[in-house]
């Protein structure tokens, strides 16, 4: 590969030939469709993957995610971020709350003398 040096000119032809290419260069130009096949290769890699609708992700309990939230505010707390950050948080925490109090069966008093 040639290089230049600085100070150095060029003459209008060898501008024309580096802007037109014609120097032999180590890049390799791929067609749209070599770049779309060698995209789908990468991202498969031979491995079969899930579609969405097959894809099932843990089920995470109201009670979790009351906790996981209770430490993510006092963490938000703790690093100062911005008040409308910590109302996002605490309105998550509260509909969690909502959440797990309309799940919980409600006890009558007989249910404990049986």
């Amino acid at each position: 590969m040639n290089t230049l040096s600085e100070g150095e000119k060029l003459s209008q032809d060898e501008v024309n030939e580096w802007a037109l290419n014609k120097e032999e260069s180590n890049e390799i130009i791929f067609s749209d469709e070599d770049l779309i096949v060698a995209a789908k290769e990468s991202t498969n890699d031979g491995v079969q993957t899930d579609s969405e609708d097959d894809l099932q992700l843990p089920s995470v309990s109201n009670q979790e995610a009351i906790n996981c939230l209770n430490k993510v505010l006092q963490w938000a707390v703790e690093n100062q971020m911005s008040s409308s950050d910590q109302l996002v948080l605490q309105n998550l925490r509260e509909k969690a709350v909502l959440l797990r109090l309309k799940k919980v069966r409600q006890h009558t008093i007989t249910e404990y003398f049986k």
